[in-house]
């Protein structure tokens, strides 16, 4: 994961669908599918922690009622 956010691939989604399309996934087998699958769920993550981040809000630039 750690990998992945510092490597800062802008559209990231984009690259993994590509290869997803491109691919014939049922070829793959092993050390590659593992990978592969790999890399979609720590992308999946990551979507995940960034919309939970963006719903947060910060409670000192929110008003604050008197």
């Amino acid at each position: 994961l750690m990998v992945l956010v510092r490597a800062q691939i802008k559209e990231l989604g984009a690259e993994i669908q590509f290869m997803l399309d491109f691919l014939d996934t049922d070829e793959l087998s092993g050390e590659s599918r593992i990978l592969l699958t790999t890399l979609q769920a720590s992308y999946y993550q990551l979507q995940l922690e960034v919309s939970s981040r963006a719903d947060e809000v910060d409670p000192l630039s929110s008003p604050q009622p008197h």
